[in-house]
């Protein structure tokens, strides 16, 4: 398998089997609604596919997905019947949204007033939500101020990247808008 390896697949392509999780998941998932039971079960099904059936998935203390006995790191997303999971050999994040969603509405608690300015293109309040979100995931810590702690830098649509910085450290998101989907995707590798 090359790594980085960024999976995303529409969830009813994925035909769903209890033989991907274990028990004690699948108990954990009977308590949960319908779709978030299929997002569940998905992510684990692909991470199964990939890494093998035995892998043993937990939780670090942010509550991130983590793999046990093995060196990779995971991110999943999921959103609008789509799962994104990422593998790699050194810590990542991803993210996927709808980019019918109304980002304009909650802009204000998520983008400083300069970070709003950064690009006047239409699909920018959607990419800079999905630029945090990845850096929640990266710094795989609770107690993050979206717009104290987590800061975009500048944008570059030409190129998909975002320039952004968690605790003085530069970061570059990448981001696309997967064919045949209403999505942004966004990374850090």
């Amino acid at each position: 398998m090359i790594l980085p390896r960024i999976i995303l697949k529409e969830q009813p392509e994925i035909v769903l089997s209890r033989e991907w999780v274990t028990g004690e998941e699948a108990l954990k998932a009977a308590s949960y609604a319908t779709g978030r039971q299929r997002e569940f079960f998905a992510w684990r099904m692909i991470v199964r596919r990939e890494l093998g059936r035995d892998l043993r998935i937990g939780y670090n203390e942010a509550g991130a997905p983590q793999l046990e006995n093995n060196p990779l790191y995971i991110s999943v997303s999921h959103a609008w019947g789509y799962v994104a999971v990422v593998l790699s050999e050194k810590r990542c994040a991803i993210d996927i949204e709808s980019s019918d969603r109304n980002f304009c509405r909650i802009a204000d608690h998520y983008l400083s007033g300069e970070e709003q300015t950064l690009s006047q293109d239409e699909r920018w309040l959607g990419v800079a939500w999905c630029a945090k979100e990845c850096l929640v995931k990266y710094a795989s810590r609770e107690g993050l101020d979206l717009i104290g702690d987590l800061h975009l830098r500048s944008v570059d649509f030409k190129r998909g990247v975002v320039e952004a910085r968690l605790d003085e450290k530069p970061l570059e998101v990448r981001f696309s808008f997967p064919e045949g989907t209403n999505l942004i995707q966004a990374v850090i590798l």
